[in-house]
């Protein structure tokens, strides 16, 4: 009987394993680089980061880039699945610089999306999200606003509701 030997291996012998409660097992955060392009020809560089534990019941993902006149995007996005319905906490930031005439102008756009996704089947996905925008012209505030969303997405068609 050799360590790779798997013919002498008896399979109607089942051995008592001892049962434990689940705790969640986390992989590690996965880091990915990111680069592209951004307006006219400007590189922008960042990173996406992941984790997950191993029976995908909490997932964490997220990124950001930023070039060099500071524009920036930033998101992150956490699912819980181990409650029906599973529930999500998304959360965006982007900024932009734009010079006009020698006057320089910066919008911020930041927002929150927190709520439930029912899976009906396994082509049907019902969510229902409180969302939180704000938005900053030069550190102005000029918008914000509270909402409710209600969307059903198929494969075939969308259907979207939202309510101020």
């Amino acid at each position: 009987f050799t360590k790779w030997d798997i013919s002498a291996y008896d399979d109607t012998v089942i051995p008592k394993y001892e049962s434990k409660p689940y705790r969640p097992i986390y992989s590690k955060f996965s880091i990915m680089p990111r680069f592209m392009v951004d307006y006219p020809g400007k590189p922008k560089v960042g990173a996406y980061v992941m984790s997950s534990d191993f029976m995908g019941i909490i997932n964490v993902f997220g990124g950001f880039a930023a070039n060099q006149q500071k524009d920036t995007d930033g998101f992150l996005m956490l699912t819980y699945n181990q409650l029906y319905p599973s529930l999500f906490a998304e959360f965006y930031h982007v900024r932009r610089h734009s010079t006009e005439e020698d006057r320089e102008y910066a919008i911020t756009f930041m927002g929150a999306d927190i709520g439930a996704d029912w899976k009906i089947n396994p082509n049907n996905l019902l969510r229902t999200a409180f969302c939180y925008v704000i938005i900053f012209w030069n550190k102005v505030c000029i918008l914000y606003i509270l909402f409710y969303i209600f969307s059903y997405n198929t494969f075939k068609y969308s259907i979207i509701c939202v309510t101020i």
